[in-house]
């Protein structure tokens, strides 16, 4: 999967018919992500505590709900925290031609690079092995938790991340390892 050049998204705000003001108004601020984002007092990561359980139906719903309900036309997604891409059918119901998937941990993404290849989907897919940060490639940590059913294209691999487990997931501790890491400003200019 080779990295071509896309489109600026900010240029096509106008065809996206959104009709959400607090939406558009996102849309249409300048510069980068990284740095909208950095400088947006009231943004929290909240960290999800709860186990593994049935997939909610209702959040998943509710997401394909405001694309629809806002009119927005979906025709590329930055996937980051990708795992093993098994969000590409859904990507396509929605519309996407083109997905960039970024997964750090390197076990998965070559599980997603199998999957997607074997996917047989319409969607343009580039895939990189990165961790999204607010800096470009340094080396940070990466705390890699499998769940206990993990195996090769199958299992919980999804828990892994730059922070920490807390709770119950620290049992699934496997090891730490040394990743590179991308902003995704400087992801979409190379």
């Amino acid at each position: 999967m080779k990295f071509n050049k896309l489109t600026s998204w900010m240029s096509e705000i106008k065809s996206l018919e959104v009709q959400n003001k607090e939406i558009i108004s996102w849309l249409n601020e300048h510069g980068s992500i990284t740095s909208r984002i950095k400088s947006f007092s009231n943004f929290r990561l909240k960290l999800l505590r709860d186990g593994p359980g049935e997939v909610d139906a209702t959040e998943d719903d509710l997401i394909i709900t405001n694309f629809e309900e806002n009119n927005i036309k979906l025709t590329g997604v930055i996937h980051v925290g990708a795992h093993r891409g098994e969000e590409i059918r859904e990507y396509e119901d929605l519309g996407a031609k083109q997905v960039i998937w970024v997964e750090a941990n390197p076990d998965v993404f070559e599980e997603m690079r199998v999957a997607l290849t074997n996917a047989e989907s319409s969607i343009e897919s580039h895939a990189f092995q990165y961790a999204a940060s607010t800096e470009d490639h340094t080396t940070v940590k990466f705390n890699r938790y499998y769940g206990p059913d993990a195996g090769y294209l199958r299992g919980n691999k999804g828990c892994s991340s730059l922070l920490k487990a807390e709770g119950r997931f620290e049992e699934w501790y496997k090891d730490t390892i040394e990743v590179e890491t991308i902003t995704i400003d400087t992801l979409l200019e190379e």
